[in-house]
């Protein structure tokens, strides 16, 4: 079921406790932290890094993307999860979508990912380029 969703910026967790609490959760239910399930190391992972958060009308947290700057025009985007009972509703691409708008306007030009595969046609729908086998680049 399609819902209104608002995407909300945070650049660190104690500004959006909650959400950052849910992110967390989310990332460690579907995301790459295999060697941990600590709420506490995905938050502190958090740190230094623009986090978005796709935020339903009930004010949660479905969907979710993290944007890092390496230096004044790359960037690496990471994070990127969705609650797979909404897959194919569009969050993941209003997340990816929103995290490049946030590089750009901060003069970021280039994206970099590391992704599953399964998540590749995703990323390459997106327009991101395959580097390798899990490695993505994407122009802004």
């Amino acid at each position: 079921m399609r819902q209104n969703l608002e995407i909300v910026r945070f650049d660190r967790p104690e500004h959006e406790p909650e959400l950052s609490v849910q992110a967390a959760r989310l990332v460690l239910e579907i995301g790459n932290y295999k060697k941990t399930r600590d709420v506490e190391t995905v938050l502190w992972h958090m740190e230094g890094r623009t986090t978005l958060v796709a935020v339903d009308d009930n004010r949660q947290v479905v969907g979710t993307a993290a944007l890092k700057r390496v230096n004044s025009t790359l960037g690496v985007l990471d994070d990127v999860v969705s609650d797979p009972s909404m897959r194919g509703d569009g969050i993941g691409r209003k997340v990816v979508k929103t995290a490049e708008e946030v590089a750009l306007s901060e003069g970021i030009l280039e994206l970099n990912l590391a992704s599953s595969l399964t998540a590749a046609s995703f990323y390459k729908h997106l327009g991101y380029t395959q580097l390798g086998e899990r490695f993505f680049r994407k122009y802004l």
